[in-house]
């Protein structure tokens, strides 16, 4: 069996445009919740390959720019 591939939420919390904000801020941009964003800076939530796509698209961008593995798969 092998195991769910998953993504770091590192590159979409490191964006210039999120550097000054609140973790609340972030949360309502990305629509997630402030909770989300705190396991997501502390290692304990990592993102769904569908949700690191919901994300990438939902900032303008293709997944493979943020994550540079995504086009191996």
């Amino acid at each position: 069996m092998t195991t769910p591939v998953s993504y770091d939420p590192a590159p979409v919390l490191d964006r210039r445009e999120y550097l000054h904000l609140l973790d609340r801020e972030i949360a309502e941009q990305l629509g997630v919740t402030t909770d989300t964003i705190r396991n997501w800076r502390s290692g304990r939530r990592r993102l769904t390959r569908k949700r690191a796509d919901e994300l990438a698209i939902g900032l303008g961008l293709h997944p493979v720019l943020l994550w540079p593995e995504w086009g191996a798969l």
